[in-house]
């Protein structure tokens, strides 16, 4: 929901989700990372197999 929403209206607009005066703040390559991140984890989350212990 985050990676969608964020990059949607990053296209559309920028100054809505991340105004040009943060880049002086927050580099623009490091919003990049933030915020793809969580796709990159969901998509791992969904991808690996998880082995969990048996209960005794």
């Amino acid at each position: 929901m985050v990676f969608t929403t964020f990059w949607a209206i990053f296209l559309i607009d920028r100054e809505l989700v991340y105004p040009a005066h943060l880049d002086k703040i927050i580099p623009v390559w490091m919003n990049h990372v933030m915020h793809t991140s969580i796709l990159i984890t969901v998509v791992e989350l969904f991808c690996t197999k998880h082995l969990y212990p048996r209960r005794v």
